[in-house]
């Protein structure tokens, strides 16, 4: 590909991003106002079938979206909503569970992050993977199969 149509190219992409995650922060800050369960709020934007993934269908795009201001604020609402959820009886969404195998170290060590932080493991788990969703290097840091 020639380097000014690949120079074009990328511009077009960060064009598209920035108008589709300026787009996506106002959905976000609407939905945010309303002030939902912090599960309904990450179905919604950040999930699977959210606004985020069918607006940014391309790796490369959803990683530029990943690294923008919008998105920093979108998980600063996430978090708010979180924080949230410990002064009121969460909504319930059917729950699934993941067993992991670690090693017996591994897990003394979440087990004694968790009691210092006064959370559950599951919570201190989960907190950990909203958290290496959000870094934009995590495609990195998961080893191939």
């Amino acid at each position: 590909m020639p380097a000014f149509t690949q120079k074009a190219s990328r511009e077009f992409v960060e064009s598209t991003v920035g108008h589709g995650a300026q787009a996506i922060l106002e959905v976000a800050e609407r939905l945010f106002a309303a002030n939902p369960d912090w599960i309904i709020f990450f179905r919604e934007i950040m999930g699977l079938d959210g606004i985020v993934r069918r607006t940014f269908q391309t790796p490369d795009s959803l990683m530029r979206f990943e690294c923008s201001a919008e998105y920093a604020r979108i998980r600063e609402m996430l978090d708010a909503l979180r924080q949230k959820q410990q002064e009121k009886a969460p909504v319930r969404e059917v729950q699934r569970v993941v067993t992991v195998r670690m090693p017996m170290s591994l897990h003394e060590t979440l087990k004694a992050e968790a009691q210092e932080m006064n959370v559950s493991i599951n919570k201190l788990c989960i907190s950990k993977l909203l958290k290496l969703l959000d870094e934009t290097a995590c495609r990195d840091l998961v080893p191939e199969e």
